[in-house]
């Protein structure tokens, strides 16, 4: 089965609960959702977010998906590496549609 790489999990408190600020659910039709980073990750630590990125990334196939939220470096960072360690360089993406109400998947060849 694929994975869709989630590259941050923005979280936001509602009520008493510390919640996921997004609902993936309808990304899940393209695999099963992991979370790469967390909201304590962020740009200003480069070298350890990018050794956390190779070691998560290291399995990314053709078939697997990013779903691009979060910090544009993080996102940056995370494309790239998934592109590097792709088989064909080919980098598949979920990008929201707001007039279908759901995600709709982008190809991309990175190398």
């Amino acid at each position: 089965m694929s994975n869709v790489y989630v590259v941050q999990d923005q979280r936001i408190w509602k009520g008493k609960d510390f919640v996921s600020k997004f609902d993936f659910s309808s990304a899940e039709e393209y695999g099963d959702l992991v979370m790469l980073l967390d909201s304590s990750d962020n740009q200003t630590e480069p070298e350890r977010v990018i050794e956390k990125l190779n070691f998560v990334l290291t399995d990314y196939t053709d078939d697997d998906y990013l779903l691009l939220v979060g910090n544009p470096c993080l996102i940056g960072w995370t494309t790239a590496i998934a592109g590097r360690y792709s088989p064909n360089g080919v980098v598949n993406m979920l990008q929201w549609s707001g007039r279908d109400r759901k995600y709709l998947p982008v190809q991309a060849k990175i190398f």
